[in-house]
C-alpha cells in the first residue's frame, strides 16, 4: 500500500524532529513543509494517522505551558544562563534547555538542533549578538529569537528587531517579561516589552530630518565603534572580528567621518553620550 503523507494545517502546534526518523524506531520521516517547528503546515511520510506516531505532540492553541519546549540560551556568564534556566524551568515543566556561551557554539547547536526559542545575548566574547542573529535567520528564517541587553536604548532594539528579533528584552527586566515573551514569539507574533514601545513610539513621532549621526552606521561600524569606546586596540579588535588591522583601521575612518569627529577621545565620548557601549 503507498504510504500518504498527512498535512497538519496551520493553526496547530507539531512537534517533531523534522527531518529525523521517528524516535520510536517505526519507518515514520518528518518533514518540515512550512513554519517553525511549532506553528505550520507538516508532512508526515508512512503514516495516516498522526497520533499513531509516539514522538509527535499535536496540540491545539492554549496549551504551550503543557508543552515540552527546546529552548536554547546564549550568553557567555554562567550565573545568568543559571538563573534563566531556572525561571524558565518553573514556567515550563516540560522544558528541555541546552546552554552556549559564544556566537559560533550556538550557530552550531542550531544548525543541528531544531530549538523552538533561542535567548540571544547581544555581547558575546567572539562575535557580536547582531551578527549572530543575522546567521541565525539565515538557517533558521522562522527561528524565533529573543534578544538580550544591558542596553535600554531604543537604538539597538530597532536594530535588533530590522535583523528579524521576534523580541528585545533589557536584562534588568527579563524575569518580569521572558515567559511572557517566549510564550507570544512561538505564535509567531512580535513581543515589544511596554517601556521600549513608548521609546520607539517617541522615537518614530520625531521629524524625519532628525535622525541622529549613528543611525548612518552599519552593524559592523557600529559593533567596532562600541569596541573602541572600550578602549580596545584596532588589533584586539582585528582578533576579535577576524578582521585586518588595517580593515579595522579603514572603519575607524569611516565611523569617524560619519559622525563628524576628529579622535578616538571624541569618538568615545560621543559613543558614552548615546549609550552605544555595551
Amino acid at each position: 500500500m503507498m504510504n500518504k503523507p498527512v498535512t497538519f494545517a496551520q493553526g496547530f502546534r507539531v512537534r517533531a524532529d523534522i527531518g529525523m526518523s521517528c524516535s520510536s524506531g517505526s519507518p515514520w520521516k518528518h518533514r518540515e513543509v512550512e513554519g517553525s517547528s511549532w506553528l505550520g503546515n507538516f508532512e508526515i511520510d508512512h503514516g495516516v494517522e498522526p497520533k499513531q506516531c509516539p514522538c509527535v505532540c499535536f496540540f491545539s492553541h492554549g496549551e504551550l505551558e503543557r508543552a515540552c519546549m527546546k529552548i536554547l540560551i546564549v550568553d557567555d556568564h554562567d550565573i545568568v544562563r543559571f538563573g534563566l534556566q531556572q525561571l524558565l524551568a518553573q514556567a515550563f515543566p516540560n522544558l528541555e534547555c541546552a546552554e552556549a556561551n559564544t556566537g559560533q557554539s550556538a550557530l552550531d547547536q542550531i544548525e543541528d538542533t531544531r530549538w523552538d526559542v533561542v535567548v540571544l545575548d547581544l555581547t558575546l566574547p567572539d562575535l557580536h549578538g547582531l551578527e549572530v542573529l543575522k546567521r541565525i535567520k539565515i538557517v533558521r528564517p522562522a527561528l524565533p529569537v529573543i534578544v538580550l541587553s544591558f542596553h535600554s536604548a531604543e537604538h539597538f532594539a530597532m536594530r535588533a528587531y530590522r535583523n528579524g528579533a521576534s523580541a528585545y528584552l533589557a536584562k534588568d527586566s527579563v524575569t518580569e517579561e521572558l515567559v511572557a515573551a517566549i510564550k507570544q514569539v512561538v505564535d509567531g507574533r512580535k513581543y515589544v516589552s511596554p517601556s521600549f514601545a513608548e521609546k520607539i513610539a517617541d522615537r518614530l513621532g520625531r521629524p524625519l530630518d532628525e535622525p541622529p549621526p549613528h543611525d548612518r552606521l552599519t552593524d559592523r561600524e557600529l559593533e567596532v565603534l562600541s569596541l573602541l569606546a572600550k578602549g580596545k586596540t584596532p588589533s584586539e579588535i582585528a582578533g576579535r572580528l577576524i578582521l585586518s588591522v588595517k580593515t579595522v583601521s579603514a572603519y575607524r575612518s569611516r565611523i569617524l567621518e560619519k559622525l563628524h569627529l576628529t579622535t578616538t577621545a571624541e569618538l568615545i565620548r560621543y559613543a558614552l553620550d548615546h549609550n552605544l557601549i555595551e
